[in-house]
């Protein structure tokens, strides 16, 4: 960066210190309540340098006048210079290994079953209405779905986060191209995902009203699975998947000519780092926000949970515990202090909930 930007040389390397060598509690203090926007103005003039800057927020879902500080100098922290994991065989590994040591423990998953009401007496918990179970009774419930989904629909009675939730807003979507394609990927170097903006104005690349009105798309984010997994793809086949960031806007926005014609300009918009890629193509699938809606119930097909947004990142705004007795929350759809992290602090909210909750019952033993 200093190659390119030596007359910002001095703030490139203030900004990275700043980044990398403070301490949490000291950024917490001093990003906690700005944008991401006016963090990187404190630091640089150059427009293009502050528009490089802000390409990897592409990872929490907002251009960087909306986007926390502090959840973004997180992301450096421990994603870009700690680099990304991928787990060998790819995500479905995770869920896979998690059931089976759930069942060597003795615990009993029930698939297929969508839960319709949670059962509460006088604010405590009674247990779960499911398709399949007129009647399931629990006295600890938890949830990890859509927060608007469990207090807006599966309670059976009126709660105080039912207004809070009217004041949160929930993070973008996707809109995903995968591919199969009937050849080897020959790129220069093995890696795992391209990044391309094709203005500097990083503001309106996010825009997704010039997308709608002007029918383009001035970015795309593309990644190569079978680049470092060769089990995700036959042999001499690769498999990749293209894709930006959308907001629902309405249900009717997501028809076949719109999803068409998006995919028909990404895929053109790859071809020129990857020549042919139209001929090679011989598994093409689409996702849009009405597909994450449909396979995972989050509200507009949201990504990430709750926005990573300045006012929404304090571990009180949405937390664990809620107003119901023994009704607890995990996932992305909980607030931690931080903000967006992934799937190690989703994990990890699961851990510290479940740990709480055998304190608990352990005591009342």
């Amino acid at each position: 960066m200093v190659a390119h930007f030596p007359h910002e040389k001095n703030n490139i390397n203030r900004f990275f210190n700043f980044i990398t060598k403070k301490e949490f509690l000291y950024l917490l203090g001093k990003t906690r309540k700005i944008t991401f926007e006016k963090f990187i103005d404190s630091f640089f003039s150059d427009y293009k340098l502050k528009a490089i800057l802000s390409i990897p927020l592409i990872s929490i879902g907002l251009p960087p006048s909306r986007a926390s500080a502090l959840v973004a100098i997180i992301l450096f922290r421990e994603f870009v210079f700690d680099g990304g994991y991928y787990p060998r065989g790819g995500v479905q590994i995770f869920p896979d290994t998690l059931v089976a040591q759930f069942k060597k423990l003795g615990g009993k998953i029930i698939f297929s079953n969508e839960a319709l009401r949670i059962i509460t007496e006088r604010k405590k918990i009674k247990g779960i209405k499911t398709r399949k179970i007129e009647f399931l009774e629990s006295k600890i419930v938890v949830s990890n779905i859509n927060a608007h989904l469990t207090f807006d629909h599966l309670l059976d009675c009126e709660t105080k986060e039912q207004k809070v939730l009217r004041n949160l807003q929930v993070s973008t979507s996707a809109f995903v191209v995968f591919l199969g394609i009937n050849d080897k990927l020959n790129l220069e170097t093995k890696f795992f995902s391209l990044g391309c903006f094709f203005d500097y104005d990083i503001e309106k690349c996010y825009n997704m009203r010039n997308i709608v009105e002007s029918g383009d798309v001035n970015y795309f984010f593309c990644m190569f699975p079978s680049l470092i997994d060769s089990s995700l793809a036959p042999k001499n086949r690769s498999n990749l998947r293209i894709f930006i960031e959308v907001d629902f806007i309405k249900k009717d926005l997501w028809n076949t000519h719109f999803n068409r014609s998006l995919e028909k300009k990404l895929i053109k918009k790859v071809s020129i780092f990857i020549p042919e890629l139209e001929n090679k193509i011989d598994v093409k699938e689409i996702a849009s926000p009405l597909t994450y809606n449909r396979y995972t119930f989050n509200k507009n097909g949201a990504l990430f949970g709750w926005a990573a947004l300045p006012s929404q990142v304090d571990s009180d705004t949405f937390p664990y515990y809620t107003s119901i007795e023994n009704l607890f929350l995990v996932g992305h759809w909980v607030t931690n202090g931080i903000g967006q992290s992934g799937v190690a602090i989703v994990a990890l909210s699961g851990k510290n909930l479940s740990r709480k909750i055998i304190k608990t019952i352990k005591k009342e033993r």
